[in-house]
């Protein structure tokens, strides 16, 4: 879908200027922008998306070990789907 495509980019613009104001949220916008990649079938994109939130969540929510689990296994699964996977 192009016009996805299109907001997806221009959101994926600004989401430093979302981090700033709300560090604390990083990690689930990264899961939030995962989400959309996996919509548009973007499994690289969303991989690197789920990593970011694994990084986010380690360093911020150390205890909140199933969210950080969880984040690595969505970036592991979308790796190997996309084509840097093969």
């Amino acid at each position: 879908n192009p016009r996805a495509q299109e907001i997806l980019t221009a959101a994926r613009q600004d989401l430093d200027a979302l981090r700033k104001p709300n560090p604390d949220l990083s990690g689930d916008l990264e899961n939030a922008f995962a989400a959309a990649e996996l919509s548009l079938e973007n499994y690289g994109a969303a991989a690197d998306h789920f990593m970011e939130a694994a990084l986010h969540y380690e360093k911020v929510e150390s205890q909140n070990q199933p969210a950080i689990a969880e984040a690595w296994m969505n970036a592991a699964e979308n790796y190997f789907t996309s084509d840097q996977g093969s």
